[in-house]
């Protein structure tokens, strides 16, 4: 996407990419914690898999 920019509505503070076409796929991981936690939580629960 190099040369594009894209617009992104944040809701609760946090930025809404289902309505830029971005996501790939959206799990659930409960609370915060730190940042390596919820990676590991998300890649965990990625239907799909890890995508990186």
């Amino acid at each position: 996407m190099t040369g594009k920019f894209l617009q992104t509505v944040f809701l609760n503070d946090f930025p809404d990419f289902k309505s830029t076409g971005v996501e790939i796929q959206e799990v659930s991981i409960g609370k915060y914690d730190t940042y390596d936690i919820d990676f590991a939580k998300a890649d965990e629960l990625a239907p799909m898999g890890k995508i990186r």
